[in-house]
């Protein structure tokens, strides 16, 4: 076809396609209107003319829409009224809407100002719209502007319109419900202004509104601001007129009809020009404003129905109730809301009996109202109800009233006179505001108010007041001169009282407290207020109800029972007091100065006068008390000094402080029967009284109560009193003696100054202790002195003798018959006078008695509990103390400084000597505890110190207490022993300082009780070797600090001036961890090589540091009982060299084992769910770990250089573990100092990802085997990026993502096997992975990321699964040898640069799918690319898609309509290339022109079909499914067709070529187990391919063969079991463990089973390839052995001499409590040694080959490895006489204990074997017969003694003959002190020695005088006495060096181990 034909066929197309959609959509004209007609539903909408050339040009001025149209015989409905339909129909004038019409244009958001989707707009004309009747709601659209920036819009308030937003509409009929088309994110109910508020919104130009009989409903807003809306009809059915429906029109007469029964909010309001409204007879709610504003509303008629006016409904209605037409509120009415007719004209108001509610305000500010009737429902006048009404005088209140509010008749100012009903019981509150003025008042402002009645009434009523409340910021306050009483603003005359009165209280102060903040009364300083008349129903008195009321006048209190508090104060007129007969309390003040009354007479009635009721009525001469009077209050008389005689009834009991004081006239007081106190200052200066004699019943005498009546010769105090104040008897100097009752429980400061002839004092035995204040005494002898000093700060001074009590009493006898207190000072500044005029200051103690020089004798009664501080304080001749059988305490300082008490014995009684007690006691030389158990003992600070007398300190078992410097400075003391109560065991704690400067202590045993010790208790015990602490299941806590501190800051351990060598922890060790105090109490023991932890359960946890830097220590056995250990508390063991912790360990802390640098081996618990930080951090020799299951947070810096930690687990668990970054970097991963090279991964970890270092294993080169756990979702953010050691990756199936960067960067990574249920792999997942060089997406793949593979420069085969969703920008960028590539057809994302730079693809063929655009770069510089096919779906060409491929021959492009793009291929290949382009068809009738002519192909220099060149179109394999083996080869061949295809080339792939791959000839090849696809694929770009599936087959497992198939175990021990899997080249050779009881026996997952409970199970080992086979193992479990306590399965001396070192905490090794228990008692004791030998004869006799007796002490003990320098023959028999053989051992001094089997000739029978002379001091010997001819011998130490060097162990005697080299020994085996044990290889007739001991590469021999060293030279040796003193220590010199020793045995220590060496 030429190109001319080619353009005509193009132009009848278009024309043809623009005809056609012309008739698509084009509208009906139909008489008139245009319409959309629906076919289906027969209905038809009308619309506009589609081609805009000018919307009904012709249309009439009056429209009247159909209901139906008619069009080709088919009747449509008229149902809608579409967007734009009318617009700019400039000659309509009115149109009619049918009843069938349900919508009006819809809701439109644009982003115009202009609302032009509107049916009408632009309708200019339009001025009458009618909605003709119908029962169905018409819906109307609006338009609002909707605009913003970005991705950011909102709604434009201002833009938005109604339908008619744009007519000038004069008339409207509504025939039918309206509603609005809504638009879904913003209802009109809750955003009208979206919508225009309504269709009618601000129409101006509305004259008329009708609403037909249909309508039930209209919507909020539907004609506000209709300003010309002046006529409105409505009829029939509706109920409601809704909210602002009529808001600002301008209605002049409104009738409603009486289907109306709601009036909504502000509905009316603002018609200003409305003067007539009838809302007929059922409109039951006026609502909120409903007609606010309607400023011309005279006439209404409010029906009657009316129950509810809202607030406002009528506010401002000025004109209401003017007119010639009353105002009468219906009957029907319940509530007035507030201000509901605040500023009407209403002038005369009644509240119907209904209204129970008046509103705030609601008749406020009514100029015009003169009377008021509140009816009887109303029980409450609102605040401000009437107030401002200037008119208001008459104001009936009904009997129903309760509470009048605040302001409720403020500014009445024409109220006169007010009348408050019996039923009010509140009137006004409590008001506090800022406002000087007490406007919230309910009378405030009520000028003419003169009189005021409150009438009688059964309750009290309360008054409010005001107080103004200011302040500045938050701070606020009451102002006392601007607070008012309820009347304080009215002019009052006269007052009637018909009730009692209360007062309405503030919460936040009191009327009682603060009575000025009320002002003080209703009434107060009422300057006019003459007459007040008293009810008879009042019977009290408010407090200061007439305070200073000058005027008032009173005749008579008829029935008051109660004056209150200063209710009459300051009435001065009062002169004749007429109280009545019912008067019962006289408040507080109630007559004070009132000065003019001159005769009292109290009723019988009167029981209690209060404070300062009658003070200063000076005028009195004359009191009369009444026989019912039981109390006076304080100064209640005070100054009445006018009357002489006092007559109190004998029923009187209370009198107040001063009461009578200053009555100096008073010469004869009685004081009845009843008295119960003298208070303070009573009779103070009756200077006329003469004797006191005081009645029993007095408890107390008060302060000063007979302060300076010096006339007094004798007082009389019986038993029973009580107290006696300060200053009682002050200047009583006529008083010899006292005799303190010992009822007494207090005296008070200086009561017995001045007493100067009191000798003898004597307290009687009582019960309970008598305190004596004796602060601040003074002395009349020394105020004598004082009278020639002017000066009052000298006197002051020179005065106060502090707390000597009894200084003016010389005191020689005291009887202590009663518990003593006073105050005292242990150091006081007093003045001594030593000239005339000079004093001098001395610092000593100060109590009644310290320093008496004349107190010789003190008795303590059989009633003392205790002796009071400084009681004897330095009485220098106090030399006998006789202490009673009662006493209990001995406080601070009690006998300090007595030089001359030579003993004391301390009774059974005594719980605490306090502090200082006996110190600087110096001739002190005994003391004596007797024992008790129903109490403790406590020992406080410093109680001997100093007595440097004392020798030893045997402590009672109740002793719970040894406190501060308890015996710091006993220079003497050396034996210390705490006795043990088995009885009563208390706690016992120990202070700071205790044994100080004690160096001769060497050893300390603390007992299980023992709860602390404090600082530096043990400072300068130089000697102090061994420590132990016994078992206990409480914790003890050690304190800190030691001699030799350089900066206090800083403390010292509290071991710190010891050399400990032996440390046992029996129970948790309790400290303040932290390093200013030292860190722990063991911190830095360089000599503590023996550290024991108690294995019975009594340790549970070991804090912080407890043994930082105890750096020899190089074994350490945690307790099974261990459940938490502290931060740092191993850290610095530098020497430990393996560690297990406890699976009952549940907190480890920081640090906990940083440093040590020795640390191979570590188990961590599987109970410890958080790893804290640093846990092993610089442990350098850390090989492996295992994270249990249990851990779900693992801190930072865990494993800072662990530079050997090779292979890391992870347990299985489902739940992640949170893991922090940190190592030796602050910013790497956890593990990146670690040259992890295993690393199973059973756990999801959630770690920072915010940069790839944070990842725990990134960049970690040496990680070459990784598994991942079945439990494992996803391989995280960074997490194995960088590996460059990882090869090979197994992605389980359990994984579903693999995330960012997740393995970038593994160059050395080769091959990866993922999970089938892979879904993902995130960004850089696999990119710069540059050995990997095949990839198979499984078919749950779905994406692949940005960069996912990029720069995979190996990646050569690649299969991108099934269902491969969507390919990530620059997914394989840069894979440049990539070889082919096939697009899945589920593809239907191609991201930007997918295969950018991938020089090696030789086509790209994009499939039949959902790909429709070759995205940006996607195939950039791929210059091997020779053939492109794009699918038929394919429509656009991303920017420089295929740029850069130079090596394009042709492309095929299978699309009808060419794709565009800025494709940029290059110009040789669009000049010289092909495309191939589809056949045309009827609907694509010419494609090749369509190619010819885009922009994007146009360029091409060949064009052609695709059918021009025969494509290969049949392509079949010889097989389309295989079975191979590994390594075995299949040949297939291909069959192609048709004959004449131009090119018959195939080309060969594997999916996964790491199962199988295949040659260029189609050679498979089988290399692991899998399945994988080969693909023929035809070269030419056509797309056949034929498909064979290859299955590689695994080897099964055929048999597992196990190390043992009978196993018995004993308990707690574990067993190793070894699996063969047959054959040996099985495909998965992995089996598991598991066992049939779990309760019995467990196994690992390496074949170790552990042994838990005596009883069967079976272990079994099963294959995991599916072959199931099974092999099995029957385990028995044995009990454990009893008496085999060091558990190596044999019972002999070893375990003997072992639960011996239990019994004394010094088990050094493994310790079985159960089988120690050999009485199963749960206790160990010497029953079960016992019992161990016992057991020991009952063993059979064995003869077994006998492995060497190691001598070497830091060896295994029963090596049972022959060693030829460990071999000895060390047995001696040496004969004694002809029928004794002694028996020894060379150097006996290296065993505590033995045992053998003796044979015996066959001629003997009769042997007696005993101990050797000396021995039997120290050991004991069991012996038994085996069998006829052999004797079992074993010999033991309770107390684990040595044997002694140069004597007999035991002896045989026999009546015959016997010769030792007949004599057989057997089973020989020795036990050192530590329960190691060594076995004999043969005995010897004769003595022989200890030549020498190898230790790990050195060898020491004993030689004479001295050790023979032989070893490497710089070899370090350290050399220790047996305490652990350092005697020498050097380096080998040469290979072989000679020490010179004297004689003894030593500690050497070589090569990290310790030997035992005894030099002769």
């Amino acid at each position: 076809m030429n190109k001319s034909n080619c353009l005509f066929m193009r132009l009848v197309l278009i024309i043809g396609l623009i005809v056609q959609s012309a008739l698509l959509q084009a509208s009906t004209l139909i008489d008139g209107l245009y319409y959309d007609l629906d076919t289906s539903n027969r209905t038809a909408t009308v619309t506009y003319e589609v081609d805009g050339t000018g919307n009904y040009a012709s249309l009439s001025a009056n429209v009247k829409i159909p209901e139906s149209v008619v069009y080709n015989g088919v009747t449509f409905t008229v149902t809608k009224i579409a967007d734009k339909a009318f617009a700019n129909c400039t000659v309509m004038e009115s149109i009619s809407i049918p009843g069938t019409v349900t919508q009006v244009g819809d809701y439109r958001k644009e982003s115009s100002t202009a609302p032009s989707t509107l049916p009408f707009y632009g309708c200019f004309s339009l001025k009458e719209v009618r909605f003709e009747d119908s029962k169905e709601p018409i819906y109307l659209g609006s338009y609002c502007r909707y605009y913003g920036s970005g991705r950011y819009y909102s709604y434009d308030t201002d833009n938005s319109y109604g339908l008619f937003s744009t007519c000038p509409l004069e008339t409207v009929y509504i025939g039918r419900d309206i509603n609005y088309v809504e638009n879904t994110n913003y209802s009109f109910e809750a955003n009208p202004q979206y919508y225009g508020y309504s269709a009618f919104y601000k129409q101006e130009k509305i004259k008329k509104v009708t609403i037909s009989s249909s309508v039930t409903e209209i919507r909020p807003y539907l004609f506000k601001d209709c300003k010309s809306l002046c006529d409105l009809m409505v009829t029939g059915a509706l109920t409601e007129i809704p909210e602002r429906a009529f808001d600002a029109c301008n209605i002049t007469s409104l009738v409603l009809p009486n289907s109306v029964e709601t009036i909504s909010k502000s509905a009316f309001m603002d018609n200003a020009n409305m003067k007539r409204a009838s809302l007929g007879n059922s409109v039951k709610v006026v609502s909120d404003n409903a007609f606010s504003g309607c400023t011309a509303l005279s006439d209404i008629n409010l029906g009657t129905a009316l129950q509810t006016i809202g607030n406002e409904a009528f506010q401002s209605v000025g004109s209401l109730a003017i007119s010639w037409k009353p105002f009468i509120l219906p009957e029907s009415l319940i509530s007035i809301g507030n201000n509901a007719f605040c500023g009407s004209g209403i002038t005369n108001i009644i509240i119907p009996n209904q209204v129970a509610t008046l509103g705030e305000s609601c008749f406020a500010k009514c100029k015009n109202l003169q009377s008021v009737e509140v009816g009887a429902g109303c029980q409450e006048l609102s605040k401000s109800v009437f107030g401002d009404c200037s008119a208001l005088k008459d104001v009936r209140l009904s009997s129903g009233l309760i509470k009048i509010a605040d302001k409720a008749f403020a500014n009445c100012t024409s109220l006169e006179s007010m009348s408050i009903p019996g039923s009010v019981t509140q009137v006004g509150d409590y008001g506090k505001e800022s406002s000087t003025a007490p406007s919230t008042l309910p009378f405030y402002g009520c000028s003419s108010l003169k009189e005021v009645r409150f009438e009688d009434g059964k309750e009290p009523i309360c008054l409010g007041s005001y107080c103004r409340y200011y302040g500045s910021g938050r701070y606020y306050s009451y102002d006392t001169d601007n607070s008012y009483g309820l009347f304080s603003t009215c002019p009052l005359e006269n007052v009637y009282i018909g009730r009692d009165i209360n007062y309405v209280e503030n919460t936040n102060c009191s009327f009682e407290a603060n009575p000025q903040y009320y002002g003080y009364s209703a009434f107060y300083n009422q300057p006019k207020l003459a007459k007040i008349t008293i009810s008879p129903s009042v019977t009290k008195i408010a407090p200061y109800l007439f305070y200073k009321n000058a005027a008032i006048t009173i005749t008579e209190l008829p029935k008051v029972k109660e004056i209150g508090r200063s209710a009459f104060e300051e009435c001065s007129k009062l002169t004749t007091l007429n109280l009545g007969q019912a008067l019962e309390t006289v408040g507080d003040c109630a007559f004070q100065n009132c000065t003019n009354v001159t005769k009292l007479t109290f009723p019988d009635a009167t029981t209690e006068i209060g404070s300062r009721a009658f003070a200063y009525c000076s005028s009195v001469t004359e009191i009369t008390v009444g026989q019912g009077l039981k109390s006076v209050g304080d100064y209640s008389f005070v100054d009445c000094g006018s009357f002489t005689a006092l007559v109190l009834p004998d029923k009187f009991t209370t009198m107040g402080g001063s009461a009578f004081e200053g009555c100096r006239k008073l010469t004869n007081a009685k004081l009845g029967q009843s008295l119960t106190s003298v208070p303070e200052r009573a009779f103070k200066n009756c200077i006329a009284l003469s004797e006191m004699n005081l009645p029993a019943t007095v408890k107390s005498i008060g302060d000063q109560a007979f302060y300076n009546d010096s006339t007094i010769a004798v007082v009389t105090m019986r038993e029973g009193l009580e107290t006696i104040g300060n200053e009682v008897f002050w200047n009583n100097s006529g008083v010899r003696s006292f005799v303190i009752p010992g009822t007494v429980q207090t005296i008070g400061t200086n009561s017995f100054y001045g007493c100067t002839n009191t000798s003898t004092l004597r307290f009687k035995d009582g019960d309970g202790i008598l305190t004596i204040d004796t602060k601040k005494t003074r002395s009349r002898k020394i105020d004598d002195m004082l009278s020639n000093i002017s000066s009052s700060y000298d006197r002051e001074r020179y005065e106060d003798r502090k707390y000597d009590y009894f200084y003016d009493c010389p005191i020689k006898t005291l009887y202590l018959g009663r518990n003593l207190k006073y105050d005292y000072s242990g150091s006081v500044s007093i003045y001594k006078k030593v000239g005339d005029r000079t004093w001098n200051s001395e610092t000593r103690a100060s109590a009644p008695f310290v320093n008496s020089t004349t107190l010789a004798r003190v008795t303590v009664g059989p009633k003392v509990t205790f002796v009071y501080n400084h009681l004897c304080d330095g009485c220098s001749n106090l030399s006998n103390v006789v202490l009673g059988n009662a006493l209990q305490d001995i406080n601070d300082y009690a006998f300090a400084n007595c030089v001359k008490l030579p003993n004391i014995s301390f009774p059974a009684s005594l719980a605490t000597i306090d502090n200082y007690a006996f110190a600087n006691c110096q001739v002190l030389a005994s003391t004596s505890f007797q024992e008790a158990s129903d109490h403790e003992l406590k020992i406080n600070n410093a109680s001997f110190k100093d007595c440097v007398a004392l020798p030893e300190v045997n402590f009672p078992g109740q002793l719970s207490l040894l406190g501060n410097n308890t015996y710091q400075g006993c220079t003497a003391l050396k034996d210390v022993v705490f006795n043990k109560n088995d009885q009563y065991k208390p706690t016992l704690t120990i202070g700071n300082y205790t044994f100080a400067q004690c160096s001769l202590i060497n050893a300390l045993s603390f007992p299980g009780r023992l709860k602390s010790i404090g600082d530096y208790t043990f400072s300068d015990c130089t000697y102090l070797t061994n420590l132990t602490f016994e078992d206990s299941n409480e914790a003890v806590t050690l304190g800190s600090g030691a001699t030799g501190e350089t900066d206090r800051r800083y403390m010292l351990p509290l071991f710190g001036n010891s050399n400990l060598t032996s440390l046992y922890m029996g129970r948790n060790v309790d400290y303040t961890a932290d390093k200013d105090y030292s860190y722990s109490p063991f911190y830095n023991q360089q000599f503590l090589t023996d550290v024991r932890f108690s294995q019975a359960g009594t340790v549970t946890y070991c804090k912080d540091y407890l043994l930082y830097k105890v750096n020899n220590c190089e074994s350490l056995i945690l307790p099974e009982s261990l459940t938490t250990i502290g931060n740092w508390t191993f850290r610095g063991m530098s020497k430990l060299g393996g560690i297990v912790i406890p699976n009952a360990v549940t907190t480890i802390g920081t640090y906990a084992f940083a440093d040590d640098i020795a640390l191979e081996s570590a188990k961590l618990s599987t109970s410890c769910p958080w790893l804290k930080e640093g846990l092993f951090s610089e442990c350098g020799k850390l090989q492996a770990i295992t994270i249990p299951m249990v851990v779900n947070k693992m801190d930072t810096q865990m494993f800072t250089n662990c530079t050997s930690l090779a292979t890391v687990t992870f347990d299985d668990d489902k739940d992640l573990i949170e893991m922090a970054y940190g190592s030796s970097d602050a910013n790497n991963g956890l593990f990146r100092d670690c040259p992890v090279e295993t690393l199973y991964l059973g756990r999801w970890l959630s770690y920072n990802t915010e940069v790839p270092s944070h990842s725990p294993f990134y960049s970690i080169a040496e990680l070459k085997n990784l598994t991942l756990g079945k439990y494992l979702k996803v391989v995280d953010k960074y997490m194995f990026s960088y590996c460059t050691g990882l090869e090979n990756v197994y992605v389980p199936d359990n994984i579903t993502s693999i995330n960012m960067w997740g393995f970038r960067g593994c160059s050395a990574l080769k091959s990866v096997r993922f999970s089938e249920n892979l879904s993902q792999i995130g960004d850089y997942g696999f990119s710069e992975c540059t050995s990997l060089d095949n990839v198979t997406f499984p078919a749950s793949m779905t994406s692949t990321s940005d960069n996912s593979f990029s720069n995979c420069s190996s990646l050569r085969n690649l299969d991108l699964g099934k269902n491969l969703l969507v390919i990530g920008p620059s997914a394989f960028e840069n894979d440049s040898i990539l070889s082919g590539v096939n697009i899945p057809e589920t593809v239907y994302g191609l991201g930007v640069g997918a295969f950018k730079s991938c020089v090696s693809l030789p086509y790209v063929k994009i499939p039949k799918g959902d790909l429709t655009t070759v995205s940006k770069e996607s195939f950039k510089g791929c210059n091997g690319i020779e053939w492109i096919s794009l699918s038929e779906n394919i429509t656009s060409l991303g920017e420089n898609a295929f740029e850069g491929c130079t090596g394009i021959k042709y492309v095929k492009s299978y699309a009808m309509t060419p794709p565009e793009g800025l494709v940029n291929f290059p110009s040789d290949v669009e000049t010289n290339g092909t495309l191939f382009v589809p056949e045309d068809n009827d609907e694509y009738p010419d494609v090749l022109g369509d190619y010819q002519y885009s922009p994007t192909w146009e360029n091409w220099g060949t064009f052609k079909r695709i059918t021009e060149n025969t494509l290969l179109s049949s392509l079949t394999l010889n097989q389309s499914d295989a079975h191979l083996k590994a390594s075995e080869t299949l040949a297939l061949a291909a069959t192609v067709g048709p004959d004449e295809a131009t090119n018959k080339k195939v080309d060969w792939k594997s999916d996964d070529e790491t199962v199988a791959s295949v040659s260029a000839d189609g050679v498979v090849t089988a290399h692991k187990v899998g399945q994988t696809s080969i693909h023929a694929i035809a070269n030419d770009g056509g797309g056949t391919k034929a498909t064979c599936t290859i299955t590689v087959d695994p080897t099964m497992v055929s048999s597992i063969t196990l190390s043992q198939e009978n196993l018995s175990i004993r308990k707690n021990h574990t067993a190793q079991l070894s699996a063969i899997v047959a054959p040996t080249d099985a495909t998965n050779a992995s089996f598991i463990w598991s066992s049939t009881n779990e309760d019995v026996a467990k196994v690992s997952e390496d074949g170790v089973i552990s042994a838990i409970a005596p009883g069967d199970a079976v272990i079994k080992a099963t294959s995991q390839d599916g072959s199931q086979v099974e092999a099995s193992c029957q385990v028995k479990v044995l009990p454990v052995l009893k008496g085999d306590s060091n558990d190596d399965d044999e019972i002999n001396v070893v375990d003997a001499v072992n639960t011996v070192n239990y019994i004394f905490n010094k088990v050094t090794g493994t310790f079985v409590f159960e089988a120690a228990d050999v009485n199963s008692d749960d206790h160990i004791s010497i029953s079960d040694v016992t019992g161990t030998t016992d057991l020991i004869m009952q063993q059979v006799l064995q003869v077994k080959e006998q492995g060497a007796m190691a001598k070497g002490y830091g060896v295994s003990a029963m090596n049972d490895t022959p060693s030829s320098d460990r071999s000895l023959d060390c047995l001696v028999l040496s004969q004694q006489d002809k029928s004794n053989i002694d028996i020894a051992l060379d150097n006996n001094s290296n065993f505590a204990a033995l045992q053998a089997d003796i044979t015996l000739p066959v001629n003997v029978n009769d042997v007696e074997v005993k101990l050797s002379g000396v021995m039997a001091t120290t050991h004991q010997l069991s012996y038994s017969k085996l069998n006829a001819h052999t004797l079992r011998v074993v010999v033991y130490s309770l107390s684990n003694s040595t044997f002694m060097d140069g004597q007999p162990i035991f002896c045989l005697s026999s009546k015959k003959n016997l010769d030792a080299k007949n004599i057989g020994v057997t089973n020989a085996i020795g036990s050192d002190v530590e329960a190691k044990g060594y076995r004999l290889t043969s005995r010897n007739n004769e003595v022989t020695s200890i030549d020498g001991i190898g230790v790990d590469g050195t060898s020491v021999k004993v030689v004479v005088d001295g050790l023979m060293f032989t070893g490497l030279k710089g070899t370090p040796i350290y050399i220790y006495t047996t305490s652990g003193i350092l005697v020498k220590t050097f380096c080998l010199a040469s290979e072989t060096s000679k020490i010179a020793l004297q004689a003894g045995v030593y500690l050497v220590k070589m090569n990290g181990q310790v030997v035992k060496i005894t030099v002769k």
